[in-house]
């Protein structure tokens, strides 16, 4: 879902940078995932990562080329 919304933000000059991550989970052992972020704002699995105290392993940035950002206004974002 990640990787799927940056490709879609992108194509719409969105910039999003996205995380995988990996925590140890005590009923699973070792999990990892992969988030979307907007700057601070979560954009999709954020709050996974964040529940499951998930480490950076890596992030990839979007082209610096795109400029348009969005927040979040309870539940949805919005164009600034």
């Amino acid at each position: 879902r990640a990787i799927a919304a940056q490709s879609m933000l992108r194509r719409r000059g969105v910039s999003t940078t996205l995380y995988y991550g990996a925590a140890r989970l005590p009923a699973q052992g070792l999990s990892t995932h992969a988030w979307l972020q907007d700057g601070e704002v979560g954009i999709v699995g954020y709050h996974t990562a964040q529940r499951d105290r998930c480490q950076t392993l890596a992030c990839y940035p979007a082209d610096k080329q795109t400029s348009t950002s969005f927040h979040s206004t309870g539940g949805s974002y919005e164009q600034i």
